[in-house]
C-alpha cells in the first residue's frame, strides 16, 4: 500500500511541476481493457495517477462526468503524440 502511495506523490510532484511550467491541455492514457488498449487524451482539470492509469476504462467516470455513449471503447482511438 506505501508503494501507492508513494507513486501517486510522485505522480503528484510531476503534475504540479508540468502545470507551473505550462504543459499541454491533455495527458494521454491507456485503456486497460485487454480488447481495447486505446488512447484517451484526459483534460488537464483530471489528475493523472498511478492508480488511475493502472485501472483507466474508455468512458469511465472522472470528476463526476462521464463520457457519452455506452461503450466508448467502440469510438476511435483519440489522436496521441508521444
Amino acid at each position: 500500500m506505501a508503494d501507492v502511495e508513494e507513486e501517486e506523490e510522485q505522480a503528484e510532484k510531476k503534475f504540479r511541476k508540468c502545470e507551473k511550467a505550462g504543459c499541454p491541455a491533455t495527458y494521454p492514457v491507456q485503456c486497460t481493457k485487454p480488447e481495447c488498449g486505446k488512447w484517451r487524451q484526459l483534460t488537464k482539470d483530471i489528475q493523472l495517477t498511478a492508480s488511475l492509469a493502472a485501472t483507466y476504462r474508455c468512458g469511465m467516470k472522472l470528476n463526476n462526468i462521464k463520457n457519452e455513449g455506452p461503450d466508448q471503447c467502440s469510438q476511435p482511438e483519440d489522436m496521441v503524440r508521444h
